[in-house]
């Protein structure tokens, strides 16, 4: 079942989950039906007001976590693997690898927490006193 979206003449707009066997909670397909409905509302001048709702007796029961955790984590898998580096347009690691320099090198790949770590207290030790 879909996210509805429909905007009545008196510019209000209603959102509506309509997963009723899941007490509308929402899966990644789900997610990006309600992410593409806030932005139909953000581009349409009729849309002054939106209200989001359920069907049933649900308004929403949030992560559908039966097909949620699964997707994220086979999406986090393909990440850390780089099978995905994009997604959405987004560019994954944009930014992370310029910030992380070791030894006045800057490194080519996603710093481990300790090399994290040892690099934030470079820069706060580093830092002029205040």
């Amino acid at each position: 079942m879909p996210v509805h979206y429909e905007l009545g003449e008196d510019h209000v707009v209603w959102i509506t989950i309509d997963r009723a066997h899941a007490m509308n909670s929402l899966d990644m397909d789900h997610f990006a039906q309600l992410r593409k409905s806030w932005d139909r509302f953000a581009e349409e001048d009729e849309a002054w007001v939106a209200i989001i709702t359920g069907v049933d007796n649900a308004f929403c029961t949030g992560a559908d976590l039966k097909t949620y955790i699964p997707e994220i984590t086979k999406l986090q898998k393909e990440i850390s693997t780089r099978q995905v580096e994009e997604i959405d347009g987004y560019r994954i690691d944009d930014g992370v690898k310029a910030k992380f320099k070791k030894g006045g090198v800057w490194q080519n790949r996603w710093p481990t927490a300790v090399e994290a770590y040892e690099s934030e207290w470079a820069r706060f030790k580093a830092a002029p006193s205040r």
